[in-house]
């Protein structure tokens, strides 16, 4: 088993998954964000749900004036935690390495330059997850991208982006996907937050980072040299 099919057995409470295997998880974080916040809210009351089952490790990430309050009645009568936008940072200051954290949005993405793995899911998913604390997913085959050499030049993130999109079209979707290489060690945390992210924007199921590699089996390893990406990809 590679980094993600250990993470997702652990919190499975499983000794082995494979690609394709049904699983039914607990998250270690749940976090509403965006425009779906209302839509989980509403799904949650329907489902008749009487409690909100881990309020301490549930997250709502606001960043619409109108909707106050609403989300801040739901926030107290729960005690789910309410964040302003600004606040974000603060998830990121506890150790986030193989935790399960799971969101509505592709943002939730950015979590994977933590070590953590996150996973994105429907609002209906996510106000049953509220309300029962699991989640259901089908363990996805793992493709494992090295990335080695220097690359020169400015905005060296939003280049290799546009070079991962034409190199990889929509051969991503589905996929979990592991980036490692020493190239990562050049990258700050919000440019690894960028790339983890733009992996979900390339149809990825999972995104992580591992500088240590794949740690396991995967289906499907690239390597790429970016000092050899074309001037092209130059912004």
């Amino acid at each position: 088993m590679n980094i993600i099919e250990k993470g997702l057995a652990k919190k499975a409470q499983q000794d082995h998954v494979f690609p394709g295997e049904r699983i039914s998880l607990a998250p270690d974080i749940l976090l509403l964000s965006g425009n779906s916040i209302l839509s989980i809210i509403e799904e949650f009351y329907e489902l008749n749900h009487r409690k909100v089952l881990h309020p301490s490790a549930t997250f709502i990430l606001q960043n619409r004036l109108d909707e106050r309050d609403e989300i801040n009645t739901f926030s107290e009568k729960y005690g789910v935690v309410l964040l302003e936008p600004e606040e974000e940072h603060h998830l990121h200051l506890v150790s986030l390495s193989e935790k399960v954290i799971t969101g509505v949005e592709g943002k939730i993405g950015a979590f994977g330059a933590f070590s953590a793995i996150p996973i994105k899911v429907s609002p209906a998913a996510m106000a049953k997850c509220l309300g029962e604390g699991t989640i259901e997913l089908t363990i996805p085959e793992t493709i494992y991208i090295e990335l080695n050499g220097e690359l020169n030049g400015s905005q060296k993130v939003e280049r290799l982006c546009d070079y991962l999109k034409d190199y990889f079209h929509d051969s991503l979707i589905g996929y979990g996907v592991i980036l490692g290489g020493e190239a990562l060690n050049r990258f700050d945390i919000e440019e690894k937050r960028r790339l983890t992210t733009f992996l979900y924007e390339l149809g990825g199921a999972i995104g992580v980072i591992s500088p240590s590699g794949p740690l396991g089996q995967v289906e499907s390893v690239v390597k790429i040299k970016t000092y050899q990406i074309s001037r092209k990809y130059t912004v």
